[in-house]
């Protein structure tokens, strides 16, 4: 295994286990932020769990899978990577992610 490929795999772990916890942290404790916010952070998990599970199948499914299936999965790759980006930016610039409202106090 080479170097690329294996920080390829520890950053897909990596994804997973931060795709594990976006879907399941909103569902977790009593939260105050709007239903939207948890619906769309869950979707970011989603995505990231997506895009760690198409790097893993890139790179032990050579052997298993046609060319075609590899290619295809290959281009689906940034599309999860990209979403869940994309949302999770956008959370952010919109405010519902800032530290300033993790630390107000809630009652």
């Amino acid at each position: 295994m080479s170097v690329w490929t294996l920080n390829e795999l520890i950053c897909a772990v990596l994804g997973f286990i931060c795709g594990l916890i976006l879907l399941i942290g909103p569902s977790i404790g009593k939260r105050s932020n709007p239903r939207w916010v948890l619906t769309a952070v869950s979707l970011s998990g989603l995505f990231a769990i997506a895009w760690a599970s198409t790097v893993i199948i890139i790179i032990y499914g050579g052997s298993i899978f046609t060319s075609k299936i590899l290619n295809l999965v290959e281009q689906y790759k940034p599309l999860f990577g990209g979403l869940t980006i994309g949302i999770l930016v956008t959370l952010c610039m919109s405010g519902e992610m800032s530290f300033k409202k993790w630390k107000r106090k809630r009652s």
